[in-house]
């Protein structure tokens, strides 16, 4: 059996809550509304008590945004 490959590629970093929040600069309350209707990825549980994000996931959800941003804007033009 091949044994998993272990990287440290930003990709694959796990993200805690405040992070998250700053990073995409919306409030908590936000994020979370986005999240229940579908529009922002789900956290992934850690434990029972703990949760984070996927970097790649956030970071897809920010370049999906500043797409349709310049859509947007050349649309307008």
């Amino acid at each position: 059996m091949k044994e998993p490959k272990l990287t440290t590629q930003a990709e694959d970093r796990m993200l805690p809550p405040a992070v998250v929040f700053d990073r995409v600069s919306l409030s908590r309350t936000t994020v979370w509304r986005l999240v229940k209707r579908g529009e922002f990825p789900a956290p992934i549980p850690l434990t029972a008590g703990r949760h984070a994000w996927s970097a790649e996931e956030v970071q897809r959800w920010i370049a999906d945004k500043k797409d349709a941003a310049s859509v947007a804007r050349s649309e307008a033009a």
